[in-house]
């Protein structure tokens, strides 16, 4: 019984865990990608 719990209650906590790693890493990407092109926008207002 015990060698059981132990055995499967990290499994999901471990694939959750690198879900949300993921996500983060992804959310991240999606702001930095905001970021540059907020400005390449303001570099070409101020440009021209």
């Amino acid at each position: 019984m015990e060698e059981r719990v132990t055995g499967s209650a990290p499994q999901p906590f471990t694939e959750k865990a690198n879900f949300n790693h993921s996500d983060d890493l992804i959310c991240r990407g999606l702001v930095l990608l905001l970021f540059y092109f907020r400005t390449l926008f303001w570099n070409s207002i101020l440009g021209a």
